[in-house]
């Protein structure tokens, strides 16, 4: 009894100063996993063309999405944890249905033969990389900076990315189902944090002109130096500006 009470009280008091329990991933074995569940930005990604191909591009990217749940269940609390938790709750409901459900399986085949070669998916890693900037941009803001609609622009820019090199890679249609990907994943977080920066259009309306210029700066950039990083995705970034602005 005693025993089971001292663990109580450890796990209480761990939690209460915010020590991590049983963390036991670096910050460097977050981003890989966040990238191996990517198929956007991730150039190790599997283009599947067939359903033995599905299978490996389905257990390498929900390995990838368990690899970012352990880091949010051991490595992280309070809000972060919550933001981390509605991620990969996210992520792996979609990847269940793509993978499990036979009719979004065989849509998922249908819709992505048009990016084999793979190496026709070479511009939509770019618009990743550029997200990936635009969030690291966003957690070197101050609390006085309008940083969460410059972070929802960014994503917005990024989906619009995306939306238009698929359509040019593939057909309208294409484009048309990506969106409704985008939406699925997202659409809780836009609609709860974006207001009045929920879509394109709007943020090229309504974001304040310095931070509409930043990222329409680096969206038409050429030049990788224009959008350099130094990781794989943006997850180390938005872990920091979650710890910055919201504990």
């Amino acid at each position: 009894m005693f025993q089971k009470l001292s663990l109580c009280l450890m796990i209480i008091i761990a939690s209460l100063k915010g020590y991590d329990m049983g963390c036991s991933m670096t910050e460097e074995q977050l981003d890989q996993s966040f990238y191996d569940s990517m198929f956007f930005g991730s150039k190790d990604a599997i283009v599947p063309a067939d359903e033995a191909e599905m299978d490996k591009h389905c257990s390498h990217t929900k390995g990838g999405v368990d690899g970012v749940k352990q880091y949010s269940d051991t490595c992280l609390n309070g809000f972060p944890q919550k933001v981390m938790s509605m991620l990969y709750t996210n992520m792996g409901h979609h990847m269940d249905n793509r993978c499990d459900k036979p009719s979004e399986r065989a849509e998922f085949l249908e819709n992505i033969k048009c990016f084999l070669p793979k190496e026709k998916m070479d511009p939509l890693h770019v618009c990743f990389d550029k997200f990936t900037k635009y969030t690291e941009i966003t957690a070197g803001m101050s609390k006085d900076d309008p940083f969460l609609p410059f972070m929802c622009c960014g994503f917005q820019e990024y989906k619009h990315c995306v939306l238009t090199n698929t359509e040019k890679i593939c057909t309208v249609g294409h484009s048309q189902f990506w969106d409704e990907i985008f939406d699925e994943i997202s659409m809780e977080a836009i609609t709860y944090a974006c207001s009045s920066y929920d879509s394109y259009d709007n943020c090229n309306k309504n974001l304040f002109p310095e931070g509409l210029k930043q990222i329409k700066t680096i969206s038409e950039a050429t030049d990788p130096a224009v959008w350099h990083h130094g990781f794989k995705t943006p997850v180390k970034f938005l872990l920091d500006m979650i710890k910055k602005f919201y504990n």
